[in-house]
C-alpha cells in the first residue's frame, strides 16, 4: 500500500523520467544526424479550451465531419470506389457507377464487358457518399492518383536492410521541405 510520501514522490519521479527520456532522444537524434526541432522547454500538457465555443457544444455537425474527411483523404472528386463481396468469398473495390443493363444484355456475350465499360456512368464523390461511409451504410475507397497522374498525398515505403538510415534521411528531407 502506498503512503503519503510515496504519492508525493510520484510526480517528481515522472518528471525526472521525462527529462531522462528527452536527453536520450536528443542523443539518438544526434547519432542519426536528425536536427532537433523541439524547443528546450517542454510543451504544455494542457490544451486551452474556449468556453462557449462551438467545439464544446457536443459532437460536430455532419457537415464538419464530411469536411474533415475531405481534408484528410484528398483524392479525385469525379469518381470513388465501392467495396463488394462475392458469393464465393472474394471481395474488392470497383468504381461506383450506374450501368446501362439494357445495352449490356442486348450485346453479344463476347462484347458485354466492352459495352459495360463504354456505357458505365461513373459517380462523383459526393457529400452523400461520404456521409453513408461515415455512418457505416457504405464502404468506399478513394482514388489518390489524379487524372493528370499526380497525387495530393505522399506515400513512402522505407523497407530495406538499412531502414533506420533511410528513415533518418527521409525524416530530415521531409522536415526541410515541409512534407
Amino acid at each position: 500500500m502506498m503512503n503519503q510520501s510515496n504519492l508525493e514522490d510520484l510526480p517528481r519521479s515522472a518528471l525526472e523520467e521525462c527529462d531522462r527520456l528527452r536527453a536520450e532522444n536528443a542523443h539518438l537524434q544526434m547519432m542519426l544526424g536528425i536536427p532537433s526541432w523541439t524547443s528546450a522547454e517542454p510543451s504544455p500538457t494542457t490544451i486551452p479550451i474556449e468556453v462557449g465555443s462551438e467545439s464544446n457544444a457536443g459532437p460536430p455537425a455532419p457537415e464538419k465531419k464530411i469536411a474533415l474527411f475531405r481534408s484528410l483523404f484528398r483524392a479525385r472528386e469525379d469518381v470513388y470506389a465501392v467495396r463488394w463481396e462475392g458469393r464465393n468469398g472474394k471481395s474488392g473495390y470497383s468504381p461506383a457507377g450506374a450501368m446501362d443493363w439494357r445495352a449490356i444484355h442486348a450485346a453479344r456475350p463476347e462484347d458485354r464487358k466492352k459495352v459495360a465499360r463504354k456505357t458505365r456512368m461513373l459517380q462523383p464523390l459526393t457529400d452523400n457518399a461520404i456521409r453513408n461511409h461515415l455512418i457505416g451504410k457504405l464502404s468506399i475507397g478513394i482514388y489518390p492518383l489524379l487524372p493528370d497522374e499526380t497525387s495530393l498525398d505522399r506515400l513512402v515505403s522505407l523497407v530495406s536492410v538499412s531502414s533506420s538510415e533511410n528513415f533518418a534521411q527521409y525524416s530530415f528531407l521531409a522536415r526541410s521541405t515541409f512534407l
